[in-house]
This record gives structure tokens, C-alpha cells and sequence, in this order.
């Protein structure tokens, strides 16, 4: 089975990570109805709907990224796609097998409203996957998101108690990365210590500290030169796309510990639905974990 093309604005590494749920919950939707929500450029939903999946209905709020997912999948006969909001869908109650929202509750401005609509679309007998980035790898204590886009970024303990008000049964792994992948995201998404509380001040040193001392404080005080960081790392930015097997996956879905890079809910109304769902997720989390 074949990958969708690359977007042209991503690099490969990024383009592989945001696949990742996506690769890992294919062995759940073959035969299911899928809903796919918040599905971006929908390279992730074209995936699903080729490895099985009876149905598959893709949202999105962006009109852009609607008409861009209907040019990707116009060959695509199990998949309808439509311009809403995650927060109102327009759906029956129980509609749906299986209920996708990868990195989309970090930002709406209402999780909890999101949640009871996903909530509200999940047949008994269905799973919702979601994914949001961790909090713990990212941001430093009381620190707000640097992406401008997040509206709020969780950690474990705040999750769980977010999805726990919805879903009477769910279990949260974690995914992870190789080691070069793994330390490439650590590294460019957390700022230091001095970075991350005392930016607000740097348009003043600009104007006041000499050219000098400003590159000694960019090197030792706020994690080095950008610039030369990802010059280093221009060979895995471009690494080979693998096929989609999770055993040749630079990314890796295991149990959650709070360096993961992001948060892998599963959750629903049956605690058997679940924990079935889970080991299918599960089955491949294989040797990478052991590392």
C-alpha cells in the first residue's frame, strides 16, 4: 500500500509524524464507518479510506483544506468531505464506528463541547482515537504554546481528567520516535529555561546589547544557534518516507510516559471495545520500545 504524495511545504520527517495515528489505527477501520475530524490537508484521511474502511467522511473547518482534500481524493469513491465545525456536527447520534481527531483539541476553543459531540456521534460499540501534542515536552511549568495556532496544550493528568468527564472507559499510550527523530522534535519544540520566561525582554537587549555578547547569550543561554541546529539536521529532515508498515515507522506508539511527544487516546462507551482497540494499536509497538 502506497503513502499520498508529500504536500511540497512539508519535509519529509513532518510529513511522516503527522501520518503516525493514522498508520497505527488502520488495523480498526477496515469494514467501519469512519469519521475523520479535523482532518487538515487530508493526506492522513485519504490513507484510511485506501486501507479498507467502508465510509469515510472527513471534516474540516478551513475551506482551503476541504477543496485541497477533494483534489487529493478525487479518485476516492468511500469518502465525502465537508467544511464544519468540530464543535457542531452536523451528524445523527451514533453514526460512526470510528471517530479520528488528531491534534484538533488544542485548537478549539471549547475542548469539552468538542468532547460531548464526539461523544454524541460514537456508536456503542465504537472507539474515538485523539491525539494532542504533550505538554511535558513541549512547554515549561505556567509557560503558554509557542505555536499561536494552540489555544492550550495538555498534559497527561489534564487530559485524562478532560476526556474522563465523556467517555466512562479510555486508556492513553504514547508515541514516541527513533532516537535521531525523537531528540530533533525534544529539542526544537522546548525553549530554555531563560527563553521560555524572560523573551518578552529580548526586543530590548536587541537594542542594547552588542552584536557579541547577543550570539553568546543566543548560544549558551537559549539553546544554541537555530539556524546551524537545522542545517545539522538537513539528512533527516529528509528521510526516506518508508512504506507504511509499522515496523520500518521512524514513530512508535507504546505506553505513555510523560516524555512522550504526543497524547494517544482511545476511548468509548465498552471497556472491552477499548482495550481491544488498544492492543490492535499495540500489537506493533514492538522492538523501538525496548530501546
Amino acid at each position: 500500500m502506497e503513502l499520498p504524495p508529500k504536500p511540497e511545504h512539508l519535509h519529509n520527517l513532518e510529513f511522516i509524524r503527522i501520518l503516525t495515528p493514522y498508520i497505527f489505527s488502520y488495523p480498526l477501520v477496515a469494514g467501519p464507518s469512519v469519521l475523520d475530524v479535523g482532518c487538515g490537508l487530508g493526506h492522513g484521511t485519504w490513507f484510511l479510506a485506501m486501507r479498507g474502511a467502508g465510509q469515510v467522511v472527513a471534516l474540516d473547518l478551513e475551506q482551503g483544506n476541504v477543496r485541497q482534500l477533494s483534489q487529493l481524493c478525487s479518485k476516492v469513491k468511500n469518502l465525502s468531505k465537508l467544511a464544519m465545525d468540530a464543535q457542531r456536527l452536523g451528524f445523527k447520534d451514533e453514526s460512526y464506528e470510528i471517530v479520528t481527531c488528531f491534534e484538533v483539541i488544542e485548537h478549539v476553543h471549547k475542548p469539552a463541547m468538542l468532547l460531548s459531540e464526539l461523544r454524541r456521534v460514537l456508536k456503542e460499540d465504537g472507539v474515538v482515537l485523539l491525539t494532542t501534542p504533550n505538554r511535558a515536552v513541549r512547554l515549561r511549568p505556567l509557560q503558554r504554546p509557542r505555536n499561536p495556532e494552540h489555544l492550550r496544550e495538555y498534559s497527561l493528568k489534564a487530559l485524562q481528567k478532560a476526556i474522563e468527564k465523556c467517555f466512562p472507559f479510555f486508556e492513553v499510550l504514547g508515541i514516541y520516535g527513533e532516537s535521531k527523530p525523537y531528540e530533533y522534535y525534544r529539542r526544537m519544540w522546548q525553549q530554555s529555561f531563560l527563553h521560555a520566561y524572560f523573551s518578552w525582554g529580548l526586543p530590548v537587549a536587541q537594542a542594547l546589547i552588542p552584536a557579541s555578547v547577543k550570539k553568546w547569550i543566543k548560544i549558551r543561554l537559549f539553546g544554541g544557534n537555530s539556524d546551524e541546529f537545522h542545517s545539522s539536521t538537513t539528512d533527516l529532515l529528509n528521510i526516506a518516507v518508508p512504506p507504511p508498515d509499522p515496523e520500518k515507522w521512524p514513530f512508535y506508539v507504546s505506553d505513555v510516559q510523560d516524555d512522550c511527544l504526543n497524547l494517544f487516546v482511545i476511548c468509548g462507551f465498552n471497556d472491552q471495545v477499548v482495550q481491544t482497540a488498544v492492543k490492535e494499536i499495540k500489537r506493533s509497538a514492538w522492538k523501538l520500545s525496548q530501546l
